[in-house]
């Protein structure tokens, strides 16, 4: 316990593990009374705050960690000048000021989906320029991100009033000291890394209760490392043989009989109608583009004059749901003809190339068949996707870095 009265790196250590389970502490009060009306207010939620604060304690070593190193490059002498308690400052104000982004990142993160951080926000976090862009068109990020740092800078002045700063700087150790402490608190995160675990935690009966036992940055690392969603959680499911059934009886028509009776055999003996036309055929994938922007579903602002004569002059499906959360999704169920795969998309997979497509009977039927795509085709991994289906792969990079305007585009003509 001496070297944490003497050491000034143990010291800043100390400070910082507060700091993070402070504000750990506040960012799941707040959103609590977010899902005020979701959780269950008893001892379960009690529970759910228990566990959380052990999830606070594991993640705040790592924080602490990090000003132990800093010990470890910063000689006593310099702190004793005015460089070494500006930069202290700074740091210390960088430091509050991440924590609380963090938590201001987990508010609307909890607002889109209800959860904490997980394989969605991993997802994310992939393509940063494109999720930048968007973030930046929704949100006032200037003022956002303004206030943050003043939040910071706040925190940073209080605790140099209050004489908290002056006392870590001003703690005096020998370089034994100093790599003790270091590795002290490297041992510590450790330990907590390898026997830390979200599996291990307690199954609360309320769901949202499970959630605000977790810690952000901890669930956040934890689905880093597992790239993966628990499907049973995520996915409403059926008993398998149920399943099984209801899909064949829906795949089944008067054109497209079964192949054999067996519940698991899904071929079908599928019957044309006439002879075969040689339409073109063009499918328009547009970003957060709802149904009820269009015409047909009684909007009357003309907001999609072309779409909504298209959907006059063609084969006008009404009848269609969204397959997931991301752009890649859209692609996936498009493409494919597949529902959402838990976890990554099949795009994103090192399998996913050289697959049966939608493109696939066009081209064995002598098609021409293309994607455009308005933007980078490294997006998303469309690149590798589309140039291994069969389809000429148009984007923007591959147009001279014109201005594209269109979304996504496929067609077979």
């Amino acid at each position: 316990m001496r070297l944490f009265y003497r050491s000034f790196s143990a010291r800043l250590a100390l400070i910082a593990f507060g700091l993070f389970f402070c504000i750990s502490l506040l960012s799941r009060l707040l959103l609590t009374i977010k899902a005020g009306s979701d959780v269950s207010w008893n001892f379960s939620l009690l529970g759910s705050f228990f566990c959380g604060a052990y999830f606070d304690i594991a993640a705040g070593l790592f924080a602490a960690a990090c000003w132990l190193l800093l010990g470890l490059v910063l000689p006593t002498r310099f702190l004793k000048t005015r460089t070494a308690q500006f930069l202290i400052t700074s740091l210390v104000v960088i430091f509050v000021s991440l924590l609380i982004f963090i938590t201001t990142s987990e508010w609307f993160f909890w607002d889109e989906f209800g959860v904490r951080f997980n394989f969605i926000a991993v997802d994310y976090l992939i393509w940063t320029q494109e999720v930048l862009g968007n973030i930046t068109e929704s949100y006032p990020m200037g003022p956002i991100m303004l206030g943050i740092i003043a939040i910071g800078a706040g925190v940073t002045w209080v605790l140099r009033k209050k004489g908290i700063l002056a006392w870590a700087v001003n703690g005096v150790s020998t370089w034994t000291e100093r790599i003790t402490g270091a590795v002290a608190g490297i041992t510590l995160a450790g330990l907590a890394y390898l026997f830390v675990a979200q599996s291990s935690m307690p199954i609360f009966a309320n769901q949202y209760h499970s959630e605000l036992a977790k810690n952000g940055c901890w669930s956040f690392f934890a689905a880093f490392k597992k790239m993966e969603l628990d499907y049973t959680t995520w996915y409403p499911a059926l008993p398998q043989s149920e399943a099984l059934t209801d899909a064949k009886r829906l795949l089944v028509t008067s054109n497209e009989t079964a192949s054999s009776q067996s519940a698991e055999d899904f071929h079908r003996s599928i019957k044309g109608r006439g002879s075969e036309k040689r339409w073109n055929v063009v499918m328009i994938c547009m970003e957060s583009f709802g149904a009820d922007l269009m015409a047909y579903t009684g909007n009357t602002k003309n907001l999609s004059p072309n779409l909504d004569q298209l959907s006059n002059e063609s084969i006008f499906f009404e009848n269609l749901y969204a397959t997931g959360t991301r752009t890649v999704r859209g692609m996936e169920a498009l493409t494919l003809n597949l529902p959402p795969t838990p976890g990554a998309s099949i795009l994103y997979r090192p399998e996913g190339t050289n697959l049966v497509t939608t493109f696939t009977p066009f081209l064995k039927r002598g098609y021409d068949c293309g994607f455009f795509y308005g933007g980078d085709g490294k997006f998303d991994y469309m690149n590798r996707f589309f140039s291994t289906s069969g389809a000429r792969n148009h984007g923007c990079k591959r147009m001279g870095k014109k201005r594209c305007h269109l979304q996504n585009l496929m067609g077979c003509v």
